[in-house]
């Protein structure tokens, strides 16, 4: 059984959810609206479009790992697809193109690449990308930060979810490590409005989260590293029967 949950996390995107909606509605068996308490008609426009429309379970902002968990936890479905709100260009073709890898046992997860401008994804390409080959040489994720994501409810399950704009880096490194198979998928030219269309440092607090979700999760690895080759070490020398004159095995513990 292959029952399809579409999750959109969204805030204030009145002009855009209709549209949203209305793409995935043909290929999801649900779609879950989950709202970060938006001040404008999303969420009317939502359940007007029939869109099952919760509350993050945390008022936030940003939310969207949030958002996302609070959606994955609802969902019903056997596939969860994670679509945001603010695309203009989304077509019905891009939920089939995520789902079919999934569907036909080809990937465990499915990540959405896009034709990018020269000036748009600043944070992807000044950010993410450089800090992620630096220090995962071998995840091999075009567009970490796209929010398009594909996976069957029981592999996001075992993922980790950060709460804030750290959520789409953070889900691809928490699968890299765990060894599932992700699979880039072309959708072709994504359309949105930019938010720092006139000043890029509205990208600043953006930028923080995703270093701060990468550079989390090495040290957390570099500690679990360290703990490992120390407990090795005591491993060792405290099975070892040979000794220094004077020394106790008390001594070799410390």
């Amino acid at each position: 059984m292959n029952a399809i949950s579409a999750v959109i996390p969204a805030k204030n995107e009145e002009k855009t959810i209709a549209k949203v909606i209305s793409a995935v509605r043909s290929k999801a068996d649900e779609i879950i609206v989950v709202d970060g308490y938006s001040s404008d008609w999303t969420r009317e426009i939502a359940e007007q479009e029939g869109a099952r429309v919760v509350l993050q379970t945390k008022k936030m902002f940003p939310g969207k790992g949030n958002a996302m968990k609070t959606g994955l936890d609802v969902a019903k479905g056997d596939i969860v697809v994670f679509v945001d709100a603010d695309m203009e260009s989304i077509q019905p073709d891009w939920i089939t193109l995520l789902l079919q890898p999934i569907i036909r046992g080809e990937a465990d997860i499915c990540k959405a690449e896009y034709k990018r401008g020269p000036t748009d994804a600043p944070v992807t390409k000044l950010v993410a990308k450089p800090l992620l080959k630096a220090l995962y040489p071998n995840l091999n994720v075009h567009m970490p930060l796209e929010g398009e994501i594909a996976a069957r409810k029981s592999t996001f399950e075992k993922l980790e979810f950060r709460e804030d704009w750290g959520i789409d880096v953070g889900l691809v490194i928490s699968a890299h490590k765990q060894g599932f198979r992700i699979k880039n998928v072309f959708l072709g030219e994504k359309i949105h409005k930019p938010s720092y269309i006139e000043d890029i440092a509205e990208l600043t607090p953006m930028a923080e989260n995703i270093i701060k979700a990468i550079l989390d999760s090495k040290n957390w690895e570099m500690i679990q590293e360290i703990k490992e080759q120390v407990l090795k070490e005591i491993s060792t020398k405290t099975s070892s029967r040979e000794l220094a004159p004077g020394l106790t095995m008390l001594d070799v513990q410390k």
